[in-house]
């Protein structure tokens, strides 16, 4: 079949060039409707994913400051390295990384996620303060050492469950 024939088929046939370009038209306001709603949900994907590892990110670090905090309330060497190393500071600088991240743009579990995140934080910045303002075997602190060590443990209960939780919502998106 050569371009004559199909030219001449289309020739005879007046009022097909004005169904094509309806139909195409057609496609035309249709393509132009989804494609920014398309870029929109591929944004909003790329936003959720990124706010998803900063909590990861947070989840990860307060947890291995937890652990470092609740090992230095049990042991007295653990205790002197924790009180010279730079451990405070990253609970702050998580402190704030969590701040920054705004409660508005969350719903459901991310929401309770980023509640029981920085509520570890605060939780591990009193238990610093406290391992920053005691001496190290104190035995006359024993006492609130033992309710630190518990509190520390339940804040890694729930920093491990809102990593759990993180991870399987990044794989979802």
């Amino acid at each position: 079949m050569s371009w004559e024939v199909v030219s001449c088929w289309i020739e005879s046939h007046p009022g097909l060039a004005s169904w094509i370009q309806a139909i195409f038209s057609v496609i035309a306001i249709a393509a132009a409707g989804y494609f920014p709603v398309a870029h929109e949900r591929r944004r909003e994907g790329r936003e959720r994913k990124n706010m998803l590892r900063t909590l990861g990110y947070a989840a990860f670090t307060l947890e291995q400051l937890i652990k470092g905090l609740s090992e230095a309330l049990v042991k007295e060497n653990s205790h002197r390295q924790w009180s010279v190393s730079a451990n405070s500071r990253r609970i702050k600088i998580v402190g704030k990384a969590l701040n920054d991240i705004s409660a508005g743009s969350l719903v459901g579990v991310e929401h309770h996620m980023l509640a029981d995140l920085r509520l570890a934080q605060e939780c591990a910045v009193e238990i610093d303060d406290f391992l920053c303002t005691s001496s190290p075997g104190d035995i006359s602190i024993l006492l609130e050492n033992g309710h630190h060590y518990e509190r520390c443990k339940s804040c890694l209960m729930d920093v491990q469950i809102a990593q759990e939780a993180v991870e399987a919502l990044i794989k979802k998106y």
